[in-house]
């Protein structure tokens, strides 16, 4: 971090700021706003005065004097966070900032509920339209503290210069699984960025458990428990069921388990890395960044594991890797169990053969589903 001089023509005096020039980074003071007025600020003034996020002022001793230590020490940590989150992406992924392009990476932190409220907004977020992370506190701590959760929300800027998931459903009635791998792929590569557990936000508070989902009321399987809206409708339909549990619009119904019903796919990531499918977590990363190339806005979960699929033989991972990868989408029930039958006898002749192996292949992917050794009947 670069600490630089300049004039402010506001106080008409010389001060200083926080700088990452390298990688061209920016943490903006968004103190006291809340979302609407931290976007519209935003908007407006194209960061010119939140550009400067810390002033600082040179004391008659010659020692820089501030005027909010928590904010500088969230801001130091935001601004480190970005620094690996940035790296992370060019060096292992070859990313350069969140569209591939080297754009200017804007965070703006410090938001509240609502201006000036005092609340916690307890929550942090991407926005699509202006390209740039808002960040809050979560229960009186910034989000600044959770790399796993700056990872999270640049993540949902690469995603949306990617696959670009819808976060309206296009079906009501059923679950919103296109919205939900935009939860889930943003907290995969948080967690690898962050690459010490499998949880989210564990510096603030656990929001999400990838390893354990049930432990938080989250599922770790399509249609399971906690899973939401499918598995609660019984038979009902979302406006008969939103009023009967109090629910005013599908938005208060996290869109349709937008971020609930996430965990099904980050699950399935953490199984396949436990049974061993990745050498590294690097290379995990490769596999599930480079399969948002294969999906688009309406992409369910099973468009998701195809694509994870294919993106691990794109980058010749071997059969034994696919086919943990393809057992953890089918463990999770985001691919369908298929059924085969294999039947006869293997003869030289009409002398059975012992130890033939058979290989049992998907035709849609060609990827490996099962193999046998014949017995001494062949």
């Amino acid at each position: 971090i670069t600490i630089e001089e300049y004039f402010d023509l506001g106080f008409l005096e010389t001060e200083y700021r926080f700088i990452d020039p390298t990688r061209n980074i920016v943490v903006s003071n968004c103190g006291g706003l809340g979302k609407f007025i931290s976007q519209l600020a935003s908007i407006l003034n194209n960061n010119a005065l939140y550009k400067d996020p810390i002033s600082f002022r040179m004391n008659e001793n010659g020692a820089l004097t501030y005027y909010d230590l928590e904010f500088v020490r969230n801001t130091v940590s935001t601004m480190a966070h970005y620094e690996k989150i940035y790296d992370y992406y060019k060096e292992v992924l070859g990313r350069d900032s969140y569209d591939g392009k080297g754009s200017t990476i804007y965070v703006c932190i410090g938001v509240e509920d609502g201006t000036f409220s005092g609340k916690d907004l307890n929550n942090a977020f991407w926005s699509s339209i202006l390209n740039r992370m808002f960040i809050g506190d979560y229960h009186g701590k910034s989000f600044s503290a959770s790399l796993d959760v700056l990872g999270h929300e640049f993540t949902h800027g690469v995603v949306s210069k990617t696959a670009d998931f819808a976060t309206i459903p296009k079906d009501k009635n059923k679950a919103n699984e296109s919205a939900a791998l935009n939860e889930a792929y943003a907290d995969i590569m948080g967690s690898l960025v962050e690459g010490q557990n499998w949880t989210i936000a564990e510096s603030n508070e656990i929001v999400r458990n990838l390893e354990n989902p049930e432990s938080l009321e989250h599922p770790s399987v399509k249609g399971g428990d906690y899973y939401y809206p499918d598995a609660y409708l019984d038979g009902l339909t979302i406006e008969d069921y939103l009023k009967e549990k109090g629910y005013k619009t599908l938005f208060d119904y996290d869109r349709g388990g937008m971020h609930h019903n996430s965990t099904v796919v980050s699950h399935a990531a953490y199984l396949m890395y436990e049974n061993g499918a990745f050498e590294s977590r690097e290379e995990m990363a490769k596999v599930w960044y480079n399969s948002l190339f294969l999906l688009s806005s309406y992409s369910n979960f099973e468009d998701c594991a195809l694509a994870v699929i294919k993106s691990a033989q794109n980058l010749d991972l071997s059969t034994k890797s696919i086919a943990i990868i393809r057992d953890a989408f089918i463990e999770t029930k985001m691919l369908e169990v298929e059924s085969y039958e294999v039947t006869g006898t293997v003869k030289s002749g009409s002398i059975p053969v012992e130890n033939v192996t058979i290989e049992i292949y998907r035709t849609s992917t060609n990827t490996l589903y099962k193999t046998y050794t014949t017995d001494e009947k062949g």
